[in-house]
């Protein structure tokens, strides 16, 4: 799970890093590589996201004295969000450049 969560920040970081790029990448394909990259980018973390706060709600139930309640997150379980996870970090790495 920890490190799950630093990749969400690095995905996120390259992510920002990407956006504020946008203005140097913005015509033709470039743009539409840049745009898709990004997309990317942020289903990855937000799987990435969706599994950190699964992981971490054990935790914060306990912490309100709530760990024996029965709770729903609402999300698919820990198997669907990894299989996600990995679904969006295949488009990100069959993403084609955008600097080309």
């Amino acid at each position: 799970a920890r490190q799950r969560h630093k990749l969400r920040i690095r995905v996120k970081t390259l992510r920002y890093a990407i956006d504020t790029l946008g203005a140097v990448y913005d015509s033709g394909k470039a743009s539409a590589r840049r745009r898709a990259l990004s997309a990317a980018l942020e289903a990855l973390q937000d799987r990435l996201g969706a599994l950190n706060d699964l992981a971490a709600t054990p935790a914060v139930l306990e912490l309100y004295g709530l760990a024996d309640a029965p709770f729903d997150t609402g999300r698919p379980g820990r198997r669907k969000l990894i299989r996600r996870a990995r679904k969006a970090a295949a488009a990100v790495v069959t993403a084609r450049p955008f600097w080309r």
